[in-house]
């Protein structure tokens, strides 16, 4: 009877695969300190200024306050995704607007 010849290569053993030994980290220094992660790198370029013009005069700005300006001027000339946008951060970050206070009147009859 005939055996069929498989075409694989036979499997090497693990350590010259280059797998760990069991119980060992592949990061064994793990993360170096004083290294930035994303959200601090964001933070760091969101603060710093630009110069902007504004009424004839200019004046520098932090990049998020020139980023939410220009959002809240294309949603005031009607740019729908803008003001989605806009509602979108003012439901994150919690504002709401000033509810209006119904007005008392008092009678006094005499």
């Amino acid at each position: 009877m005939l055996r069929a010849v498989s075409t694989r290569r036979p499997s090497k053993p693990k350590a010259e695969v280059g797998q760990l030994p069991k119980g060992t980290s592949g990061n064994r220094r793990g993360r170096p300190k004083g290294s930035k992660n994303y959200l601090t790198a964001l933070r760091r370029i969101l603060d710093q200024n630009v110069p902007v013009i504004e009424n004839g005069k200019r004046r520098r700005i932090s990049k998020l306050e020139a980023a939410m300006s220009m959002q809240l001027n294309m949603a005031a000339q009607g740019n729908t995704r803008a003001f989605q946008a806009t509602l979108k951060v003012v439901e994150l970050l919690g504002l709401k607007p000033e509810q209006e206070r119904p007005h008392v009147t008092l009678i006094i009859e005499e």
